[in-house]
């Protein structure tokens, strides 16, 4: 197991992965470019693409609220302002939404526009490609504004033939909020300009969808009525708002049966989806996020209240705020949570798949288009950070875009006329994307095996070179290791202790026992110190000038007065720093040994040490034969000392923190006669074991 987790293949692995995670999306299956960004003419506007002169070419309208309060429109034809156009009286934020339809069958679209005038609705509309028509205005409504000021939006429309005199109407429901009334649906008659209203339900009424029940060619309105629970139960209403409800209205605006009612709760919602719409059956899906009713179920329904006891699904869990439902075949629908949870189920409500995006947004899932003619729907949402995602083949894809000037909570993605394009609507711009494959989406598998195998290199390259280093690193160990050994046994060769003894035991003779006695010791002092620093690399200056002493000492009683010696050292607290082991010892033994002995008399060997800046200075300088004249006497001779401080010198100085000098210089008099060597020792005070 140990090999398996050290070896070049998993380390690479555990290397590669974190890499990858973190590359820039360049071999994403799709690609993103942002193709222009435009300023929006007003604040809380719309924009929308429609065929308003019925010539195949789609036109940019863009409502919003202009000057004095009105509600107005832009129409851009070739991306060129075509003209504005304002609608009578004033402009309410609930009221921005533009409907398009040719009612008059003339070949020109109409657009239709709420606004208010005091405490009256007013719905307005002019075909802005015929030059001849002005704005029609027609009085929709009184609100009633006992509990609030002008809480007032109309968010559908729809344009068909509910009474099936072959003309189509328009028909909408007016949401007035935490206002009482109105409370109804409404039907107007373009050919006649002839409004009917249905009598006051007391609830709000959305999701209108005109079906034929029974298959018979009359057209019913299915309609959700909304739960904002914003009437008290003591008000006169014929249903109170605490729960929603499913409506099946006929033409004269009445109910055909009696309303489904689902379970009360504060903004629960239904959404559904025709199973069978000739026999009036449906799937519905119920949602509320109330504290007093958390409850998320999907049931099929039969409008005509027959249907018996119903087939329901229950969605275990806190889905968050809100949800989203959509149909994706006959027989299949998902689910999105704003919790970031996604069901898949079919008609039998029974669940196939489950996922979990990882992220939650306040405003989940907010359009289903096609976006790229191929793949399918494309879904989007916001998370908490304002970054839109964007899913694509069954949310297989997933694209993070972070929209270059930024994005708020209420921003929509809506498609727009050019293919493979889509819009991000801001509160304050519009953002053109187009979505592209990728045509470096299949060399991912190949880069990521490249950066696979050039990591392996990489740690096979890094593991060769440490372990050469090692290596090299303890062959230079165990070299200096046996040039020390060496270097011991030269100092102590048997013919270095046979004169020794030999001159002990002739001043014993002659009765001088304390030259002996002080010759001994010294000796034995020198030995001590070589035995007990031999695996040390640095010790203090003070031991090492102890050992130059005793070796001197030993030398000079041998050779009697052939050479003479100086040692001086400025300032008692160098003796504490730190120095390679025998540095001055072994270059005073070759100074000894190869200069002033084969001198034969009036030998001088001068010892300085000294602070110099940062390093501590050391001269090492005799009076002796010259390394020239030495080196002819001494064929035989390895330098096996200077080998050794050469070593250690090496071994330091490859750590690269502390540098030590070592510089030997020929002396020589006026005619270049060799007079003697000089040695400088550059050593850092602040060396240690470790630099």
């Amino acid at each position: 197991m140990k090999r398996i987790l050290t070896s070049i293949w998993f380390l690479a692995l555990l290397i590669t992965i974190p890499i990858i995670a973190m590359l820039p999306p360049v071999f994403s299956k799709y690609k993103i470019t942002l193709d222009s960004i435009e300023r929006k003419a007003g604040v809380n506007g719309t924009v929308y693409f429609h065929d308003l002169q019925n010539d195949g070419l789609l036109e940019r309208v863009e409502s919003f609220g202009a000057e004095q309060n009105l509600l107005a429109f832009h129409c851009y034809t070739e991306n060129k302002l075509y003209n504005q156009f304002n609608f009578p009286y004033f402009y309410n934020n609930g009221l921005s939404r533009l409907f398009f339809v040719d009612a008059d069958r003339d070949g020109l679209t109409d657009v239709y526009g709420f606004t208010m005038k005091e405490d009256s609705l007013f719905m307005s509309w002019n075909e802005p490609y015929d030059t001849d028509t002005e704005f029609h205005t027609f009085f929709v409504t009184t609100i009633d504004t006992r509990r609030s000021n002008f809480d007032v939006s109309v968010a559908q429309m729809e344009f068909f033939d509910f009474d099936g005199d072959g003309n189509k109407e328009l028909v909408f429901s007016v949401l007035v909020g935490y206002n009482w009334f109105p409370r109804k649906l409404f039907v107007f008659h373009p050919d006649t300009e002839k409004l009917d209203t249905s009598e006051e339900f007391g609830v709000h009424f959305s999701a209108l969808t005109p079906f034929d029940l029974g298959a018979d060619g009359n057209k019913e309105l299915l309609c959700v009525g909304s739960s904002a629970d914003n009437i008290t139960p003591e008000t006169d209403v014929k249903y109170h708002d605490d729960r929603p409800r499913l409506f099946v209205f006929n033409s004269n605006l009445e109910p055909v049966y009696p309303p489904v009612e689902f379970p009360p709760g504060i903004a629960s919602h239904i959404y559904y989806y025709f199973l069978d719409e000739s026999r009036g059956e449906i799937l519905a899906l119920y949602h509320s996020y109330s504290s007093e009713n958390n409850l998320t179920f999907a049931t099929k329904v039969s409008l005509d209240g027959n249907g018996g006891d119903r087939d329901t699904l229950f969605f275990e869990g806190d889905l968050g705020k809100a949800v989203q439902f959509y149909r994706l075949s006959e027989n299949d629908f998902i689910l999105f949570s704003s919790g970031g949870r996604v069901f898949y189920f079919d008609r039998d409500l029974k669940i196939s798949k489950t996922r979990n995006l990882g992220f939650i947004s306040e405003n989940l899932i907010r359009a289903a288009f096609d976006l790229t003619g191929n793949t399918g729907l494309v879904y989007f949402t916001i998370d908490l950070k304002n970054q839109i995602h964007l899913f694509l083949e069954d949310l297989n894809d997933e694209i993070i875009l972070k929209p270059d000037l930024g994005i708020d909570n209420s921003a929509m993605i809506a498609p727009s006329p050019v293919q493979n394009q889509f819009m991000v609507i801001n509160s304050d711009n519009v953002q053109y994307y187009t979505l592209n494959s990728n045509p470096f989406f299949w060399l991912k598998y190949p880069f990521y095996l490249l950066v696979y195998f050039v990591i392996a290199y990489i740690i096979w390259m890094w593991q060769n070179a440490r372990s050469r280093q090692l290596t090299e690193k303890y062959e230079l160990q165990n070299q200096v290791r046996d040039l020390r050994l060496k270097s011991f046994r030269n100092q102590l060769n048997p013919h270095f202790i046979f004169n020794t003894f030999n001159g002990v035991a002739s001043v014993i003779k002659k009765g001088d026992t304390e030259q002996a006695y002080e010759v001994f010791m010294r000796f034995s002092k020198m030995t001590r110190t070589l035995l007990d620093n031999f695996d040390d690399t640095l010790i203090p200056f003070e031991q090492e000038m102890d050992l130059v002493v005793n070796y001197l000492e030993l030398q000079k009683f041998r050779f009697k007065q052939l050479f003479d010696y100086e040692i001086k050292v400025s300032d008692h607290k160098l003796n504490e720093i730190q120095i390679p082991r025998m540095m001055v010892q072994v270059h005073v033994e070759n100074a000894v040994n190869h200069g002033l002995i084969s001198k034969g008399g009036n030998g001088l060997l001068k010892v300085n040490a000294r602070l110099d800046g940062e390093a501590l200075r050391i001269t090492i300088e005799d009076n002796g034969i010259g390394r020239e004249q030495s080196s002819k006497m001494q064929r035989d001779s390895k330098g096996l000392g200077i080998k050794t401080i050469q070593s250690v010198i090496d071994e330091i100085n490859a750590k690269g923190k502390h540098i030590i000098v070592q510089e030997i210089h020929d002396l020589k008099d006026g005619s270049g006669n060799a007079t003697g060597t000089r040695i400088e020792l550059f050593i850092p005070i602040k060396l240690t074991d470790k630099t």
